[in-house]
């Protein structure tokens, strides 16, 4: 049993040499091309098999891969986006800051806090916002309250570290104003409506134009002179009236104010 075993493990190898001898010879060649002619079939077969699988694995893999890439692409957008935000911001707080420099300018003996806006009245009924400073920054009530553009309210309320503003819009409010004009510096009383300013009292006698600026005249003692207030929009005129009324388009965007400025060196004469 075991030379038999031995017979042919001898023979397995003298075969295998001979099958390489002859190959190198050449001599096995066409025997090797009709082995692959009948193996080709088969090879198409799996080709046909195995070529979507393998396409389709390598598409996965592909897919994985943009999915990784797209997901960190959006990272990177979104901390971007979060920084063009972050500076837009302090480039907004900037022009504030700005303009405040340059109404301290105008205005070189005004001495102020700056006060950021934290709410409005939500039910519209009063023209009023609140304030983030209060008694403890040195806001009291009755102060006049600005903004760069020209003239906000005045504080009607002080607590600890907030405070009520009336707007100048309120229907309640009144302000001294006249028209800031060379040849006319007609005086009058500028009074809140639902929308914008009226000023009223305007002697029929004055000139009053459409653009012609409106500020604050001092009188009465309620606000500092020269404050911006408004500019004309329109001019009432009735022959028979004692006094002729304007339009006025208020100088502060109310809608878009989100800081004030509290002017702490000037105490109205009602307050004194």
């Amino acid at each position: 049993m075991r030379a038999r075993s031995t017979f042919y493990t001898v023979l397995i190898l003298v075969l295998g040499v001979g099958a390489i001898f002859l190959s190198q010879r050449g001599w096995l060649y066409p025997v090797e091309n009709i082995f692959m002619r009948g193996l080709a079939p088969v090879q198409r077969v799996g080709s046909g098999i195995f070529d979507p699988l393998f396409s389709l694995l390598v598409d996965l893999r592909d897919l994985h891969q943009l999915r990784e890439g797209n997901e960190r692409n959006r990272k990177t957008i979104d901390q971007l986006t979060g920084e063009v935000v972050r500076l837009r911001e302090v480039d907004v707080e900037n022009q504030r800051l700005k303009a405040e420099l340059n109404y301290k300018k105008q205005y070189p003996g005004t001495e102020y806090v700056s006060a950021a806006i934290i709410d409005h009245d939500p039910s519209n009924v009063i023209q009023g916002v609140m304030i983030d400073k209060g008694t403890e920054h040195g806001v009291k009530q009755g102060m006049v309250v600005v903004s760069p553009g020209g003239l906000v309210g005045k504080v009607t309320k002080a607590y600890n570290s907030s405070a009520k503003v009336l707007l100048i819009t309120d229907p309640s409010s009144s302000v001294n104003g006249m028209v800031q004009r060379l040849d006319s510096r007609a005086l009058g009383v500028a009074n809140g409506k639902v929308k914008g300013l009226e000023m009223k009292y305007l002697p029929q006698s004055e000139v009053v134009k459409t653009n012609d600026l409106i500020v604050t005249s001092g009188l009465g003692g309620g606000f500092p002179k020269g404050l911006f207030i408004g500019r004309v929009t329109d001019v009432v005129r009735n022959d028979l009236e004692m006094f002729q009324e304007a339009k006025i388009e208020p100088a502060v965007k109310f809608s878009r104010l989100e800081a004030v400025m509290v002017i702490t060196n000037f105490t109205p004469a009602t307050f004194q």
